[in-house]
């Protein structure tokens, strides 16, 4: 169809028709950035009561501004329609995700349910019922995003009038039940069933001494998500708590990069190789201070790599740090050894930080992808490593390991970066 504009609207394509309405693909030129219109079916425009529901949508969901919540931009009328602007969310929506012929690892199931209880708690902190939370209507980008969107049966958590419910499903809760319980329990419910089904897809996971610590803390977690009474069930931000547990406190953007290298992969047929994060002590951060014996701290080196990437040697950091600051582009890589007592002095451990996931080889040995969390014991010294991607290309440089050091190799493809 021929661009046309509707309020700020250019729009580009009709992407969906729904129960619901019509959706279009567009742009904000103003604000340079691609959204979802959102238009009111015209035989719907006559029921005040659908007609209300999309109001309500967009004052509770635009309410929410949180990473993990599609964002609601704008609600406008135009020609006696009734228009809705909606955040793009380049990827598909989890029911097709589940949908693809292999069961879920449950590290990717423990990550996607970190991100969706982290926003299911702003959605609560903002005194807000979901009220349709279902594989539909969860979103994930090729960036590793996850967004919980459809809030046309949102509420207020303190409303007191009988609130207007979907269809009854499977993710549907029991009733409350006891006087007291917070509403909120019952998009935790939901939540749980949405786990569940994602570690179950395509038949039952591991059990007893078949299954892994992994997937029983997470079978644990579903179960009291779903337990017969609402006040026996945890608040989304003790779920939110308890993930981050699992997972060794990932943070949100380390969570994303994973969750986008497994979508690559998983859409091209080969699920990745996501295990949980292993436990690690936090490195020291000191000072280089020279002195008469040499260097007594690890050193931060910067490479610049041209045209190809952004590639750092992060001494003494662990896997899924904050990324280092850029440093000198003309730094000496043959940096003095540090002073280690008691380690091997002949070798080093070297993990790989990829965005947003490659195919690593290092001195032409076989590869292996990232995210990986075990660490690979080198000789010290100089080593090849190159970094493979179908999208975004190769990148090949040298690194230069210290003995008796833990190193982390981050690289991010340029091209990768987000727009």
């Amino acid at each position: 169809m021929q661009t046309r504009a509707i309020g700020s609207v250019e729009v580009r394509a009709k992407i969906a028709t729904r129960e619901s309405g019509e959706f279009f693909l567009g742009r904000q030129p103003g604000v340079d950035r691609m959204v979802v219109l959102r238009k009111l079916r015209a035989d719907l425009l006559s029921n005040t009561r659908l007609v209300e529901r999309f109001r309500r949508e967009a004052r509770l969901g635009g309410r929410v501004v949180h990473p993990n919540i599609v964002g609601i931009f704008d609600l406008f009328g135009s020609r006696g329609d009734h228009y809705l602007v909606m955040e793009h969310v380049d990827g598909p929506d989890l029911r097709e995700i589940l949908s693809w012929d292999r069961k879920l690892r449950p590290g990717i199931v423990a990550r996607i349910g970190l991100e969706l209880a982290r926003g299911l708690s702003e959605v609560h902190d903002r005194g807000v019922i979901h009220g349709d939370f279902r594989p539909e209507n969860i979103q994930l980008s090729r960036w590793g995003d996850v967004k919980i969107g459809g809030f046309g049966y949102a509420r207020e958590a303190d409303e007191e009038e009988p609130p207007e419910l979907p269809v009854e499903s499977e993710y549907s809760a029991p009733p409350l039940g006891a006087a007291g319980a917070p509403a909120a329990r019952l998009d935790v419910y939901s939540f749980g069933v949405v786990l569940r089904e994602m570690l179950t897809t395509h038949g039952e996971p591991p059990s007893g001494l078949r299954a892994s610590r992994l997937e029983r803390s997470l079978a644990r977690l579903i179960e009291q998500c779903v337990a017969e009474l609402a006040a026996q069930r945890p608040s989304a931000a003790a779920i939110v708590a308890k993930l981050e547990a699992i997972q060794t406190r990932l943070g949100a953007p380390e969570t994303r990069n994973e969750i986008a290298a497994w979508l690559v992969l998983a859409r091209r047929g080969t699920p990745a190789q996501v295990k949980p994060a292993e436990k690690a002590k936090p490195p020291a951060r000191v000072e280089v201070r020279e002195t008469a014996e040499g260097p007594r701290a690890k050193r931060k080196i910067g490479l610049p790599l041209a045209g190809g990437g952004v590639l750092a040697l992060l001494l003494g950091a662990s896997l899924f740090g904050p990324a280092p600051a850029p440093s000198d582009p003309e730094a000496d890589l043959d940096v003095t050894p540090p002073v280690n007592a008691g380690v091997d002095t002949a070798t080093a451990s070297v993990r790989f930080a990829v965005y947003p996931w490659a195919e690593v080889s290092i001195d032409a040995r076989k590869p292996f992808l990232t995210p990986r969390a075990a660490e690979l014991e080198l000789s010290a010294g100089r080593h090849r490593v190159v970094f493979k991607h179908p999208t975004f290309g190769e990148v090949s440089r040298e690194i230069q390991l210290e003995a008796g050091t833990t190193s982390v190799v981050r690289h991010v493809f340029q091209k990768a970066s987000r727009p």
